[in-house]
């Protein structure tokens, strides 16, 4: 049923994000093109014809830029909060799908958009940058890190899965952290969207809080271990001992993003599941 859920999903945002990749796609092109005639053109071409467009049109591409970062960010809130804690909850509490189908539903959709309006930005910019130079700077690119990995072996995977999932777990809770938010909100009878945002402060002031003990913990913790590595009035440091510390400190974060997404996770199933409130 998830797999229904999620289509159904995709459907219904994707009219929002389609439109916006295309525009911005179509902008970079226009900006790669007016900049090119820009260098090629003369003073008085520029002046005249050239840069009034070539302005105008970047213009309108880094604000697309941003209407793509806004738009996926305010689909997910959106989605979340009408499709779940307004009008249309009564329609999708009685489907017969379970609350954490539910709450799983609008993640991953909500993430996999995400990603998608990273990668199009990405695409982008790689259409501005476009010129004979770019893909044998590219293939030069590729062979260091090739080259790095090949020297790195194990520990730069394992760095790159370490901080892949670190990002990929951030995602996750700024997402659930914005569902604890408004599903606590919903609690209050008035005023439920300010409450919501209360909430969302609230809970970002006691993050803050926990975070900053856990830097105290953490900065003992490498006060210790450097003595450690003392000898002779010396501070013995090593290839091996850095990456491990890397590898350490992007494990400890990751962990730290789980356990907060958790704890926002079960907030959000327990007071949908027995204290759901509609409008």
């Amino acid at each position: 049923m998830l797999r229904k859920l999620m289509k159904a999903e995709f459907q219904a945002t994707a009219r929002y994000f389609l439109p916006a990749y295309l525009l911005l796609v179509v902008l970079a092109i226009m900006s790669r093109v007016t900049l090119s005639v820009t260098l090629q053109s003369n003073e008085f071409l520029q002046n005249m014809f050239v840069n009034i467009p070539t302005f105008v049109i970047v213009t309108f591409y880094i604000l697309s830029l941003i209407g793509v970062c806004v738009i996926t960010f305010l689909v997910a809130v959106l989605r979340f909060y009408r499709n779940l804690m307004g009008d249309e909850g009564y329609l999708m509490f009685t489907l017969p799908v379970t609350t954490a189908q539910h709450i799983w539903n609008k993640l991953i959709v909500s993430l996999v958009w995400s990603v998608c309006s990273v990668l199009v930005c990405i695409l982008t910019f790689f259409i501005l940058m476009a010129d004979q130079n770019l893909f044998s700077n590219l293939s030069d690119f590729f062979a260091a890190v090739g080259e790095l990995y090949r020297q790195g072996g194990f520990h730069a995977w394992l760095i790159t899965l370490l901080l892949l999932l670190f990002l990929l777990s951030g995602a996750v809770h700024g997402y659930l952290q914005i569902y604890g938010a408004i599903a606590t909100g919903s609690q209050v009878k008035n005023h439920r969207v300010l409450a919501g945002i209360g909430f969302y402060l609230l809970f970002s002031f006691a993050e803050q809080i926990l975070t900053g003990f856990l830097i105290s913990g953490g900065v003992f913790f490498l006060e210790s271990f450097f003595r450690s590595l003392t000898w002779n009035g010396e501070t013995v440091w090593t290839y091996q001992t850095a990456v491990g510390m890397v590898e350490l400190v992007l494990a400890g974060l990751t962990a730290f993003e789980l356990v907060l997404s958790a704890g926002y996770y079960i907030a959000t199933h327990q007071l949908l599941k027995y204290k759901l409130n509609l409008e």
